[in-house]
């Protein structure tokens, strides 16, 4: 493989100052000059690589979910096809999502979300991303299940993620007993289990222990 090109470098430098800076100051107050000097580039390099300040954030929006969805891809394809369905509920469920970093930056952006309509649409518009990715990973373990019961299970697996993310952040006893893990296994064979995906063991998923 080359070298990476010296845009590609500079956008991630950039990009990488930028969540930096709304980790320290929040969304709104990171200008575009504390995001130069963070990145240690002119501030005009800035609009050069990104446009306006829609589109920076749209692109930290994307770096978030690009992590998240790679994230949980490389767990399944380590469960292999008879695991992929087990690990991806672990993942989800579990302690590891999203990462600590990513999860401060989607708590940035929720919070000026409630009051920015332009943002709230572009979180909207990633949530969605998100959820269509869990489905297509529920559609390649069960392929004869309707659509709508793809649907309903990659929404509300989604949910659990974000919810149970949330009662990490404040440290709720209740998240070590292991409940989002049980609950989103029973989501899954609630819906889907009549289309039986290959799994290493016939028992539930919810009867296997995890975290979560």
């Amino acid at each position: 493989m080359g070298r990476p090109s010296l845009a590609e470098t500079r956008r991630t430098q950039i990009l990488r100052a930028f969540e930096s800076c709304v980790l320290k100051y929040g969304l709104e107050g990171s200008s575009l000059e504390l995001i130069a000097a963070e990145a240690g580039v002119r501030r005009g390099l800035i609009r050069h690589y990104f446009g306006n300040r829609p589109e920076f954030t749209q692109a930290l929006i994307d770096g978030v979910l690009e992590r998240t969805i790679s994230n949980y891809r490389d767990v399944i394809e380590r469960a292999g096809a008879e695991g992929g369905v087990e690990a991806l509920v672990d993942y989800l469920a579990g302690s590891s999502f999203p990462e600590e970093r990513d999860d401060a930056l989607m708590d940035a952006l929720m919070a000026v979300g409630h009051r920015d309509p332009g943002l709230r649409e572009q979180l909207r518009e990633k949530y969605q991303v998100f959820q269509r990715s869990i489905a297509r990973e529920l559609r390649r373990a069960f392929p004869d299940a309707e659509a709508q019961e793809i649907r309903t299970v990659s929404y509300a697996l989604m949910c659990l993620a974000v919810g149970n993310a949330a009662m990490y952040d404040v440290g709720l006893p209740a998240r070590r007993g292991g409940h989002a893990r049980r609950a989103g296994a029973e989501i899954v064979e609630r819906f889907l289990a009549r289309s039986e995906p290959p799994q290493r063991s016939r028992e539930p998923l919810s009867s296997r222990s995890g975290g979560g």
